[in-house]
């Protein structure tokens, strides 16, 4: 794999300092993206999800697979995509949502219910 110039992709998006954690290689693959949604016009707030989640994901990545994914994020599996989803979701679910109806093919039902009977 080709290695990438940390310093220019460091100038072009400054929010790269926000991921120290990741090697040069990385920094060069998120560069690469992140250049990518500028073309297409993404918004900036595209931009500074992506960010947020790449953090997100180092930080809460299971320490077995930490070192191993700021080498190299290629290397994500499923399951460390499960951990990490995992390690985001609240400790204190929320409270159930009110029931409403839901108009499926003009037959009406609760959602609880049809929740409940596909399970």
């Amino acid at each position: 794999m080709e290695e990438h110039a940390a310093i220019p992709a460091l100038q072009e998006f400054p929010q790269l300092s926000l991921l120290p954690f990741f090697s040069p290689q990385n920094q060069g693959v998120i560069a690469d993206y992140l250049a990518y949604l500028r073309a297409r016009h993404y918004a900036p707030a595209m931009q500074e999800g992506t960010i947020r989640a790449l953090k997100s994901f180092a930080v809460l990545m299971p320490e077995a697979r930490r070192a191993t994914l700021s080498h190299d994020l290629l290397q994500t599996t499923a399951l460390d995509v499960d951990a990490w989803i995992l390690n985001v979701a609240p400790t204190n679910p929320s409270p159930p949502c009110k029931p409403h109806k839901v108009r499926l093919s003009g037959h009406q039902t609760s959602a609880r219910a049809s929740r409940s009977s596909s399970l």
